[in-house]
């Protein structure tokens, strides 16, 4: 059943898509890309060779440094219009020090979108284990985990 319904999205886009070259015009569109039909984290081992680096889980150690961040400083985005010394210091330390954080989750649709959601997780998200939306409040009252992955170049 799986591999009819991802033959099937795959053959929906190439009817209703365009075809790229991500070698060169459209690069900026070459994502990684999972080897299996259960994506979780297993493509970061293949992205990170493919860049000529390593993995680690973002904790703070002490030969690592501090917990790893969404960017490893806010003033990579610093240009016209942005400054990232204007910014609230939290807001820094959350982009640069993501892993450090924690936070409660409490959530709720509208039972208008509930068939929606519910379709894309019994479809995709669970059997993928990517894309889980949580849409009433004790779908969440288990908590829940996510981390902060670095991946270390060259």
């Amino acid at each position: 059943m799986n591999h009819l319904l991802d033959l099937g999205s795959r053959k929906f886009w190439r009817l209703v898509g365009r075809p790229v070259d991500l070698a060169t015009h459209h690069s900026w569109l070459r994502a990684p890309v999972s080897s299996s039909s259960t994506v979780g984290d297993s493509w970061l081992a293949a992205e990170a060779a493919h860049h000529g680096g390593t993995v680690d889980d973002g904790a703070a150690t002490a030969s690592a440094g501090p917990a790893a961040g969404l960017l490893p400083a806010m003033t990579i985005l610093d240009g016209p219009g942005f400054d990232a010394s204007r910014l609230d210091p939290r807001i820094r330390d959350f982009y640069e020090h993501t892993a450090a954080w924690h936070m409660e989750v409490w959530t709720g649709w509208s039972p208008l979108f509930w068939p929606a959601g519910e379709l894309i997780a019994r479809l995709f998200a669970r059997r993928v284990e990517q894309l889980s939306l949580p849409m009433r409040p004790l779908d969440v009252a288990q908590g829940m985990d996510s981390r902060v992955r670095v991946i270390r170049d060259r």
